[in-house]
């Protein structure tokens, strides 16, 4: 779910429980951390020379010079990702995975170099591409619209948004919802994690790292590696992937078509250039793959975290109430909808998002209700904008809203931005996921409570922060469910 705000998934105060939050219902034993035995270390804290950037910079420009038919080739490896990365669902976190460890297979085969492993890039702490991607006659180089000295945009990439996705307990919430396939299957949408940081980083980075080929710019892999560091974070902090069949038992197969439907030699190789095949449960820890981080996120501290899990088998279906949407904002205008939920329910989920921000403080006690109210805002069919920089904000019923209507306001829910659509989504829209809670709460705190008409806004903002032209085709849902 997209948002700056901190929330997090149940309440309590010292009640401790096993089990886990899961739109399946089922629950995977929890990830052992520290037994890789190699370590994918931060690219910030080596030096130029160091022999990773060396093996690495100088193995790209080996792949760079093979014959696009070699499967290890430069060429070759965008490809993969051009006609098989999954993007909008809960194969996302997964593919990547086993991408990146196919692709550390090939430079060590190519290299000669079997502790090789690739460094990561933190850019939350370290928000402007490494020093070691740029210079002339530096195979690590690679034409971008950013510059040595852009940042990577707090509002999406910053610590404490981080800590908000840190503090997810379900994994659909944190790797994005579920689908029935990779790509051109059904469901899916986009929740904060790909929605946030990774898309963010792909379009403020520009050039190739705004479409599927973005595997050619040697700092895609930096960054993914980073994304799956915060997905081993969140397991080692306690979250279990899930048990779905639908996706722990999926394969990415060799025979697999690709998104065109045509059947490849191959979707991943090892270090030879032979077809590698991943099954999803197989790879669900890092140790698995032989690697490790140097450094992990913090842990969440609330022991509110604990007592999320405890409401699994006590969780309810969801009920839905939904809008269709068909419109077009100008630059400075926004996407507006009104979606009727019951009162009473919201104002318990107002309650929800009150009991989240008290428990943030492990000297707050809080009293655990006998159920708990949850909504999530979700939006079908958002169309992508020709200009993939451009980003979005979501606010609740807020009656002056601009795009100067800052994320501090009660009124805001949370930020997106794009990646490069398929050529489905870009017919059809994409989906994104939104909690309310925090919105809710802040709202009722203002003195502005939400009675039974929830009017959420989307408004467009190009790179430089004025107003950008934006276009939905489908629905708005407001989805609530009870817990416990």
């Amino acid at each position: 779910m997209l948002t700056t705000r901190r929330s997090l998934m149940g309440l309590s105060a010292g009640l401790a429980a096993a089990g886990m939050l899961s739109r399946a219902g089922a629950v995977l034993a929890q990830p052992a951390y520290g037994s890789g035995a190699l370590i994918r270390q931060d690219v910030n804290t080596l030096a130029p020379d160091d022999p990773v950037i060396t093996t690495y910079r100088e193995t790209v420009a080996a792949m760079q010079a093979l014959p696009d038919t070699d499967p290890r080739s430069w060429a070759h490896q965008a490809r993969i990702h051009l006609g098989y990365c999954p993007h909008g669902n809960w194969f996302f976190l997964p593919w990547h995975r086993a991408y990146l460890a196919q692709f550390e297979e090939v430079i060590r085969g190519l290299s000669g170099d079997d502790s090789f492993v690739l460094p990561y890039w933190d850019w939350s702490r370290n928000p402007q591409i490494p020093a070691p991607f740029w210079g002339s006659g530096n195979a690590l180089n690679h034409p971008r619209t950013a510059t040595a000295s852009t940042n990577m945009t707090a509002e999406f990439v910053g610590l404490d948004v981080i800590e908000v996705i840190m503090e997810k307990t379900d994994f659909e919430d944190f790797g994005s919802l579920k689908a029935s396939a990779p790509f051109g299957g059904t469901g899916g949408g986009t929740t904060q994690l790909e929605g946030s940081p990774h898309n963010s980083v792909h379009g403020t980075i520009g050039g190739d790292m705004q479409s599927f080929l973005s595997p050619l710019d040697p700092i895609f892999w930096l960054h993914h590696c980073n994304i799956d560091r915060i997905w081993a974070s969140w397991n080692a902090a306690g979250n279990a992937n899930s048990a779905d069949p639908d996706l722990a038992a999926f394969t990415f197969a060799p025979d697999q078509p690709d998104r065109g439907g045509t059947v490849n030699p191959s979707q991943f190789v090892d270090r030879t250039g032979a077809p590698r095949a991943f099954t999803v449960q197989d790879i669900y820890t890092t140790a698995s793959l032989n690697y490790d981080y140097d450094r992990l996120e913090p842990t969440p501290q609330s022991n509110v975290l604990v007592a999320a899990r405890s409401f699994a088998p006590r969780a309810e279906l969801a009920e839905t109430v939904s809008t269709a949407l068909t419109q077009r904002a100008a630059a400075g205008e926004f996407l507006g909808a009104r979606v009727t939920a019951d009162a009473d329910r919201l104002g318990a989920v107002a309650q929800l998002g009150r009991l989240r921000d008290l428990a943030r403080n492990p000297a707050q006690r809080v009293a655990l209700p006998a159920r708990l109210q949850t909504a999530r805002l979700v939006i079908r069919g958002l169309l992508p904008p020709e200009d993939r920089q451009t980003t979005f904000r979501v606010f609740l019923n807020c009656d002056y809203l601009s795009v100067e209507t800052p994320p501090n306001d009660p009124h805001y829910v949370g930020s997106g931005a794009f990646f490069l659509a398929s050529d489905h989504a870009a017919r059809h829209g994409s989906d994104y996921q939104f909690d309310l809670a925090a919105t809710l709460d802040a709202l009722a705190r203002a003195g502005r409570p939400v009675d039974e008409t929830l009017r959420p806004q989307i408004i467009a903002l190009a790179p430089d922060g004025s107003g950008a032209e934006l276009e939905i085709d489908g629905t708005v849902e407001i989805v609530l469910q009870s817990l416990g």
